[in-house]
């Protein structure tokens, strides 16, 4: 009996799905319950490669990270067990002999047994107060960088923040991810997390928390933020709730249970331990989060769950707790770093609110001050000649025509007075929105994304004093005519 290609094809197509849930080796689980079985060749932030073989056939599936919950990885030496392990005392570096390196995924690498023999330097990061102000990424960007030039391998987080940015989880993140490679992370949980704060739950490698502490929470703002700043912050939600689910499922964790944090309409239940998103349909389950708020958990639960571990010492407590019998802190990094950018940003925050304030308090007496909004110069109608003796006008009024109006000299030193007053008050303004446009640049340069600026409205107030500022400028020694024109026109209307 003759085959046709197409025929063949489909046959192998068939065998594939029958046989692919098989073989042996790592399991991904999908959101929607199914599971995939072969070896995870390659991992990253958009998508899983597995590798399945069947007999003499293999074949490589490509999985959307969003449609992974989570990966049970088998250890490395049962899932392929022909390749061979150079033994750890060798002096000389492990060299694969395939032609082609076949990548290993960053859990494999992490989930190796650690040689107590090998000296582990850590850096403490404290992460405190308010996510983008206090604790924020570009501090932790440069604290990572030196870190990583003192060949630090661990970096040990001391987190008791709650609230904040949304964005600046996001660049945190993006952090956690670039420097996966580089170091080992671990969370120690010193306080109630919650909002932005629970990125340093999801990029961590081990999370380590103190009874009685709670996490999640929605996100909280500071009471002080201006609107502007919140709804440009608001647009960054949903992608937090992704990139928490994909960095959670790079380090083998549900990701379903990090996106509760952020999206209210993830429902979460437990079934034999494991976290779904999907009420099932039998068996014995309960649940640990509803569609109608994001996740809110206890460190009990968290620990019951497998997802933390109880730790209430010190971080040179931890290497006991991991089984390094060198763990040695490299210090001075990392906390003054993050110190300094904090510092900066609370500053530049603190000068832009007082010299907001400054402004708005100068504008208020520029319109006191004014000189044009007064109505209470005195004057005099004096008949005005040219040379030669031909009365001449320049007046709009055609009943002015030939003659001039003389203010008194109450009303030439109330002029002046209030011009002086206008003027510095001006000058002030301009001064102020300086110093605004300059606390802007530093914001951008301290990466500060939420200081945001309406420069058209800015745009708009420095044209109106900078044209106050000339127009006064010109006319300080003397009350101009059109204002005492004004003034004489509306204390003698027109008769109809």
């Amino acid at each position: 009996m003759r085959f046709s290609r197409t025929t063949s094809i489909l046959v192998l197509v068939v065998l594939l799905s029958i046989f692919a849930d098989r073989s042996f080796g790592d399991i991904v689980h999908l959101r929607d319950g199914s599971t995939v079985e072969g070896v995870v060749i390659d991992q990253n932030a958009r998508e899983v490669i597995v590798e399945i073989k069947i007999g003499s056939i293999t074949t490589k599936k490509r999985i959307s990270i969003r449609e992974v919950d989570r990966i049970e990885y088998k250890p490395i030496e049962e899932t392929q067990p022909d390749r061979t392990i150079e033994p750890e005392d060798e002096p000389e570096p492990e060299v694969d002999p395939d032609p082609v390196p076949e990548p290993v995924p960053m859990e494999r690498k992490r989930e190796r047994v650690r040689d107590p023999r090998n000296k582990d330097s850590y850096v403490v990061i404290p992460i405190s107060g308010r996510m983008g102000i206090e604790s924020n990424s570009f501090g932790l960007k440069d604290a990572l960088e030196r870190s990583a030039r003192k060949k630090a391998t661990h970096i040990v987080f001391l987190l008791d923040a709650n609230g904040g940015y949304v964005y600046d989880a996001l660049e945190t993140l993006d952090l956690f991810e670039q420097y996966d490679k580089t170091f080992e992370f671990h969370t120690i949980v010193t306080g109630d997390v919650g909002g932005a704060a629970c990125a340093y739950l999801a990029g961590a490698d081990r999370i380590w928390i103190r009874p009685g502490v709670s996490i999640g929470g929605p996100v909280d703002y500071p009471r002080d933020i201006k609107e502007r700043a919140k709804r440009f912050d608001m647009e960054h939600h949903d992608q937090w709730a992704d990139r928490m689910a994909e960095i959670a499922l790079l380090n083998n964790r549900s990701g379903s249970f990090f996106r509760a944090f952020v999206d209210k309409s993830t429902a979460l239940w437990v079934v034999d331990g494991t976290i779904v998103d999907s009420r099932p349909s039998s068996g014995v389950s309960r649940s640990l989060d509803t569609s109608s708020s994001v996740l809110s958990i206890t460190a009990e639960s968290l620990i019951d769950l497998k997802l933390a571990d109880a730790f209430e010492g010190d971080p040179d407590d931890l290497g006991k707790v991991i089984g390094s019998e060198q763990w040695v802190e490299v210090r001075r990094i990392a906390e003054s770093t993050m110190a300094k950018s904090a510092e900066e940003r609370v500053s530049i925050q603190k000068e832009w609110d007082e010299t907001s304030e400054i402004i708005d308090g100068l504008i208020a007496s520029f319109e006191r001050n004014d000189p044009r909004a007064y109505t209470d110069y005195g004057y005099e109608l004096v008949e005005y000649r040219k040379r030669g003796g031909s009365t001449t006008s320049r007046n709009r009024d055609s009943r002015l025509r030939g003659f001039i109006l003389m203010p008194d000299g109450r009303s030439i030193e109330l002029w002046k007075q209030r011009c002086a007053n206008a003027l510095q008050n001006c000058d002030h303004i301009l001064e102020g929105l300086r110093k605004s446009a300059d606390l802007a640049e530093r914001a951008k340069a301290s990466g500060m994304r939420h200081f945001i600026i309406d420069r058209k409205y800015a745009d708009e107030v420095w044209e109106k004093y900078s044209s106050a500022r000339s127009s006064l400028g010109n006319s300080a020694g003397a009350i101009p005519q059109e204002i005492l024109e004004d003034l004489w026109v509306k204390e003698n209307p027109v008769q109809p």
